[in-house]
Order: structure tokens, then sequence, then C-alpha cells
């Protein structure tokens, strides 16, 4: 997820990198400044959550006041967003079924790019990729149900 990307003025590329599953405190956010070379300067969850309100943000380099304010910002979101992610009960580790099911999914339908989104009902949605896949998303007695069709890059 990107908090902020380079063009109409601004010099940032801030966004959230994989970090371990299992911990928010390793969750990491890599902020890029163009004016300062092509490699980012990564934040831990605990770190970002501290600059949010830090009076220092020379690590990232040279900030304007309005730079500043694009740091703070993205600090304070991605916090927000790590402890939501974290604390969401969608992440039931009780259910390793459930876990394992999601991670086949997200293996089978990574680096997909999504076509077109349908509602063809209140209880389903269903994403359509540029490549043909489909991932169907419905519930049935209260339970929510995945179906991924057309794979068309081998993936089973």
């Amino acid at each position: 997820m990107a908090y902020s990307r380079f063009g109409d003025g601004s010099r940032w590329y801030i966004y959230w990198a994989d970090g371990p599953e299992s911990c928010a405190d390793e969750e990491r956010l890599e902020v890029l400044n163009s004016e300062q070379g092509t490699s980012p300067v990564g934040v831990t969850y605990r770190e970002a959550k501290a600059l949010a309100s830090e009076a220092d943000l020379s690590r990232f380099g040279p900030a304007s006041p309005g730079d500043e304010a694009i740091l703070r910002a993205a600090f304070t979101e991605f916090t927000a967003d790590v402890e939501a992610h974290h604390a969401s009960p969608h992440r039931d580790s009780s259910n390793p079924s459930l876990i394992e099911e999601a991670e086949k999914a997200t293996q089978m339908l990574r680096r997909k790019s999504v076509g077109l989104v349908r509602r063809p009902r209140n209880s389903e949605i269903v994403l359509e990729f540029t490549d043909g896949t489909r991932l169907l998303v419905h519930t049935r007695n209260g339970d929510l149900e995945l179906s991924i069709e057309g794979l068309s890059d081998g993936a089973a």
C-alpha cells in the first residue's frame, strides 16, 4: 500500500513493505526521497509510531514543512493500518484451514491485475483479472466461500 507517490509536486514514495504476518512490531514502511537516491529508508511499525510526532526527521533527507506533513501523515496512516490489520477478527489463527485457504489464494493471485469488479448479488462479489482469472467471493449459510476460476499461468 502506498501512502505517497512521486509526482504532483511530491518527491516522496512511501509504501508498506512486506513484513512478517505474525508480528505488528516488525511490519515495515519504506520511505524513498527522490532527491536522496534510489535506496529507501526502512522503518518498523514501532519506529513509525514514534516518528509521527518526532521533531527530527533528518534521517529522510532535507524536508520542508510540507514534506514533514507528508511524512507524519504517512507514519500515522501506516501505524493505524498495521493496528487494524493485526487486530482484525479475520486473522483467526485458531482455524488453520482458513489460514491455509487464504495463503493458497494469495499465492494463486499474486501479481495479477484486477480488470473488473462485479456485484451480481448482495452476498457475492466477483473480481475479474486482466488475464481472465476470476475470484468469486460469496456467503453460503453464513460462511464466506472463495472460488478461483480460469487460472492462465499454470497454477492450480
